[in-house]
């Protein structure tokens, strides 16, 4: 029971997230869904009057019932590649910078998909593989079963934006 309550909980803020981040890069109503402020019961801290921040919901979540099995980063990239947010997931929550929806996406491989250049210099500056292969992105309806997939070079190129695919091939 315990399970399924943190799951439906999880469930809950993915999908309010999706929400947030479809009307835009709304990093503190993003940040207030995944922390929570938490008074220590210290002493010493609370005469200091020092607040500590802990994550209330695991960045890295991926649910098996909504969102095509997105985690949150590749959500904010898929939403219209909200920077504010993903710069925070990564550089703050430690997001996991592989992690796959359902067709293989990673964030690098939503970001050219979607044309995003600043997210693939960003993504890659990271070290994001360049070579994980993505067979179906999350807009579409499910790939032809002969189809392997393409890595991030071929996505770039199958959906038209040269200086992504330029990028990838030459590097930063």
């Amino acid at each position: 029971q315990h399970l399924n309550d943190r799951q439906k909980r999880s469930d809950d803020v993915l999908l309010k997230a999706v929400r947030i981040l479809r009307k835009g890069d709304f990093l503190q109503t993003i940040q207030k869904l995944v922390i929570r402020k938490n008074k220590s019961n210290n002493k010493q801290q609370q005469n200091d009057d020092v607040t500590t921040n802990y994550y209330y919901f695991d960045v890295n979540y991926v649910s098996g019932v909504v969102c095509e099995r997105n985690s949150l980063l590749n959500l904010a990239i898929i939403t219209g590649g909200r920077m504010k947010v993903v710069k925070w997931l990564i550089e703050t929550c430690h997001a996991d910078l592989e992690s796959a929806d359902r067709g293989g996406f990673t964030p690098l491989l939503n970001a050219v998909y979607d044309g995003h250049t600043l997210l693939v210099r960003y993504l890659l500056s990271r070290g994001c593989s360049r070579d994980a292969v993505g067979t179906q992105h999350s807009t579409r309806p499910l790939a032809p079963p002969d189809f392997v997939g393409l890595n991030a070079y071929g996505w770039a190129v199958r959906q038209g934006h040269g200086s992504i695919a330029h990028l990838l091939r030459v590097g930063l």
